[in-house]
């Protein structure tokens, strides 16, 4: 990597112009995780600003909202357009933020790219009114007013304009904070949603972290709803700091990674391929990662075997390399906390069959090869390996379709799942017996489609289904019933009696 790419600060963008903070809190340094001796830049952060683009969000909504969805429309196609045109820049700035390889960060921003064609597309249809004529009523839905979009680091691009252009869509004007691993990638999302040339203050986005920044913007009681991604903990602090405003709607998105199960009439290899890239694209960081196989007894060993040999054979290295599977992770405090994690495993009889450890690459970065345990069981007593958010997967034998599907069903988290059978009956009984949003059949728990709902189970999420059906979320049913007749003095309800004249 000769040209390493380099992201002047803008500041924040508020009402269509990029703004530097009155006051600086703090600086994030947005370095590579792949490569520590290479910074894309350093971006001041202030709370300051957050009052302000709320402002300036709340001036914006009326005209927004009355606008024709016809219109609106027309004016979010050209997000799509500008997204398209600069697709390998931000791809290569995903990749020097996140750690990703660069073939799946251009496989995020294209796929950003056909989720608002499937949002402007089919998304209009979910806000449409109907009238019920033979009761003179009708429904239609209004937007909620201005929306607070916290999005996550590992899947920046994706998840962030997912966001933007659902609420935008139904009406409502946002404020995006992205999260402070991915500054760079939030500046870029603004400039290309500022030559959208959008009205002004429609959209605005705030830099800072999800403590200061993202809470401040949580809290406040001039947005009307908030949804976020990120880890468990990050989601209940954001939840606490505006859990006293009853009006206001939370939706969260707090993943927890999935369970694929492996049944022996499986095709072996096919179930190999899907478990182990489910398992460690994106570094297992993803909050649809496959975290456990529980592997029907009678395949166990060849399962096991397969999956083992082809977890040591992926390639890693840093993101802008050729031919690489899995880059670093996001930061060396993952490292440390995905030892310790596993080092308990091994005291609560977990065995080890390949243990991550820091290969040999050209530069300094968070890299860790990925770990692969047995006995998942065990794992799971205190130390679900769903709640990791690295390169770990545990194997679990179980034997007797009861059992393997209460192994499977054995989760905190319930986002996603894969059920790897030849049988259309069997995976039909995984869908009656597994609690989970998504149930993949011979696909990996990562496999998703914009055009159907990521629903949550559990820890795994509240408050609504994802992709295409955000944009329902975020806007509100009106009813309207109407009288249909001449009202009549002497039909009254018993009781009721007309005072005498």
């Amino acid at each position: 990597m000769t040209n390493k790419p380099f992201v002047p600060a803008r500041g924040d963008y508020i009402h269509g112009s990029f703004i530097r903070p009155p006051t600086v809190n703090g600086h994030i340094v947005a370095t590579d995780p792949g490569d520590l001796d290479h910074a894309l830049g350093t971006f001041s952060y202030s709370p300051d600003n957050v009052q302000t683009a709320i402002e300036y969000a709340h001036d914006a909504s009326r005209s927004w909202r009355e606008t024709p969805i016809e219109i609106r429309l027309e004016r979010l196609e050209s997000v799509a357009d500008q997204l398209l045109q600069v697709t390998n820049q931000l791809a290569e700035i995903v990749t020097c933020e996140v750690g990703k390889p660069i073939w799946e960060s251009r496989m995020e921003v294209l796929a950003a790219v056909r989720q608002c064609d499937i949002l402007l597309k089919e998304g209009a249809a979910l806000l449409e009114s109907r009238e019920i004529g033979t009761i003179h009523g009708s429904f239609k839905r209004r937007p909620l007013g201005v929306i607070a979009a916290i999005a996550p680091a590992t899947v920046p691009v994706y998840v962030s304009i997912g966001y933007v252009i659902s609420a935008l869509l139904a009406g409502n004007t946002v404020v995006l904070n992205p999260s402070s691993r991915t500054p760079a990638t939030g500046q870029l999302l603004a400039e290309v949603i500022d030559r959208a040339t959008l009205p002004r203050g429609v959209f605005n986005m705030i830099q800072g972290p999800g403590q200061t920044t993202g809470a401040a913007l949580a809290s406040n009681e001039g947005i009307d709803a908030v949804v976020v991604a990120g880890h468990l903990r990050t989601a209940r602090s954001i939840i606490r700091s505006a859990q006293t405003q009853i009006r206001k709607r939370i939706i969260s998105q707090t993943g927890g990674k999935g369970t694929a199960v492996v049944l022996a009439d499986a095709d072996l290899d096919r179930a190999a391929y899907e478990v182990v890239t489910g398992a460690f694209l994106t570094g297992g960081q993803r909050f649809n990662s496959t975290a456990r196989a529980v592997i029907e007894d009678e395949v166990y060993e060849p399962m096991r075997d397969r999956i083992v040999a082809l977890t040591a054979g992926l390639r890693i290295g840093h993101g802008l390399d050729s031919n690489i599977f899995m880059g670093p992770m996001l930061s060396d405090e993952q490292r440390v906390d995905i030892h310790r994690r596993v080092a308990e495993m091994e005291q609560s009889g977990v065995e080890v069959a390949l243990r991550g450890r820091p290969p040999e690459v050209s530069k300094r970065g968070h890299y860790l090869t990925p770990t692969v345990v047995e006995h998942g069981e065990r794992a799971s007593n205190g130390n679900a390996p769903e709640e990791i958010p690295g390169p770990v997967l545990a194997l679990e034998r179980a034997s007797g379709r009861d059992d393997i599907w209460a192994a499977a069903d054995r989760m905190t988290y319930g986002l996603s799942a894969s059920v790897f059978t030849s049988s259309e009956p069997n995976f039909i009984d995984a869908t009656q017996r597994l609690h989970v949003g998504t149930i993949n059949w011979n696909r990996a728990t990562v496999a998703i489609s914009g055009r159907l709902p990521i629903a949550s189970w559990g820890h795994a999420g509240k408050g609504s289904e994802g992709n295409i059906y955000l944009v329902r979320a975020l806007s509100h049913p009106t009813s309207i019933l109407a009288g249909d007749q001449e009202f009549d003095p002497n039909v009254v309800m018993p009781g009721v009696v007309w005072p005498q004249s």
